[in-house]
């Protein structure tokens, strides 16, 4: 028996990416009726690329009838006016990226204000072009991988199919937003110190590790609100680098010392073993980048093994994730 589905009109973009769908999943259905041996995995694959265009062409409807094209429109209660019309731009989702057509408008009387992209606007796109459940997922990798390892998953499972430096600008674009959100820097951590006096008052027994990433500026916000009462050694039990910042500063250096990506997983591992498991690590990874004699070697302006000796040495006192993990506490964000 045959159905026919109804497509309304303004998501007749979608019907090839459908129509591919199901003409795929009957060919499966075909072959598995013929019995024999079946590449289920092929199939996976092959509908998670299809699935991921039916998403692709269903945003790319929904993303277009958020633009309106009129002489002028307000926001925010200001008057803006059409400047340009039909301009292409690419949002970029789960699925990857859709191109999208939309008009762009400015600020009356300001000639040389920045344009305003209603479809960025009303899609609440992070950055102006990546939405914003996705500009979530991304984040979320980095937190709990680094962002090479967030790139590999990503070109794996079929979800999030961007580069390494596309999920640290998206990580990096969030917390910008975040910060305007809450307030300044110091504001923030002064209610983050605020925060942990309240939870202490609750729970004397808790330990303090301070967590961070290798900008100075942060570690000086930080100790100048946890090195003071009510705070001493008694709480703060250790200062850490974010153990997966270590690991991104190294990935770099690892591939210009084994001399091949393939090579270079293998010494990371290690690396990062020794760093969780010994308090000598940091020392032992040290030592092994100064002992490769290619501190200097650049890939394009980097030189990722100068690179990585400059933010171990600078950071040595803060690596000893070996300790903390001894005592049960967190090394990583």
């Amino acid at each position: 028996m045959t159905m026919v589905i109804e497509i309304p009109e303004e998501l007749n973009v979608m019907v090839p990416a459908l129509q591919d769908l199901v003409e795929s999943a009957k060919a499966q259905v075909e072959r598995g009726k013929l019995g024999g041996a079946v590449d289920y995995g092929s199939f996976e694959r092959s509908l998670c690329e299809k699935l991921n265009e039916v998403e692709r062409q269903a945003h790319e409807a929904a993303l277009t009838a958020l633009d309106i094209n009129a002489p002028a429109v307000l926001v925010g209660g200001r008057r803006y006016t059409r400047v340009l019309e039909d301009v292409v731009a690419t949002f970029m989702s789960q699925a990857g990226g859709i191109p999208v057509s939309r008009t762009l408008y400015r600020a009356c009387g300001e000639r040389n204000a920045p344009t305003v992209d209603l479809v960025a606007l009303r899609a609440g796109a992070i950055g102006g072009k990546w939405l914003p459940t996705t500009a979530q997922e991304m984040t979320f990798d980095v937190q709990q991988l680094t962002s090479r390892e967030a790139e590999i998953n990503g070109s794996r499972r079929g979800r999030l199919p961007y580069s390494h430096s596309s999920f640290e600008h998206v990580a990096h674009l969030v917390g910008e937003m975040y910060v305007q959100q809450q307030g300044d820097p110091e504001g923030l951590v002064d209610g983050l110190a605020d925060d942990v006096i309240a939870i202490l008052g609750q729970r004397p027994d808790l330990k303090v590790v301070l967590l961070c990433g290798g900008a100075h500026e942060m570690w000086n916000l930080l100790d100048g609100e946890f090195t003071k009462k009510p705070f001493d050694k008694k709480y703060v039990l250790q200062r850490l680098i974010d153990f997966w910042h270590a690991v991104e500063k190294l990935a770099p250096a690892t591939k210009i010392i084994a001399g091949s990506d393939d090579d270079a997983k293998p010494l990371l591992a290690r690396w990062k073993m020794a760093l969780r498991n010994s308090s000598t690590g940091a020392a032992m990874v040290l030592a092994e980048l100064h002992a490769s004699g290619l501190e200097h070697v650049t890939v394009g302006t980097a030189e990722p093994v100068h690179e990585a000796i400059t933010y171990f040495t600078n950071h040595a006192d803060k690596m000893d994730y070996a300790a903390s993990r001894r005592r049960g506490a967190l090394c990583r964000s």
